[in-house]
């Protein structure tokens, strides 16, 4: 990207609250996704090991970390970000 046509996107920015800047490309976002996925997929499997094997359940309070991260990936490749 020129210079000249950052600066005209900067300038319609200013005019427009509507036009979105994306930070991330595609690839980056396809990284998020399935990083977001595989945490998503890593907090299931444990909370199950947890309550099948009789567990105390607050140490399903433990699975808040992966599905956090996985929240966290699936919204930045979603939004962009």
């Amino acid at each position: 990207m020129d210079i000249s046509k950052s600066q005209n996107v900067r300038e319609n920015a200013a005019e427009s609250p509507f036009v979105e800047l994306v930070n991330i490309g595609p690839e980056e976002r396809h990284k998020r996704r399935i990083f977001g996925l595989i945490m998503l997929g890593v907090a299931a499997v444990t909370l199950y090991l947890f309550t099948s094997l009789g567990l105390n359940h607050w140490w399903g309070a433990l699975t808040w970390i992966p599905m956090f991260l996985g929240a966290i990936g699936i919204l930045q490749s979603y939004h962009h970000t």
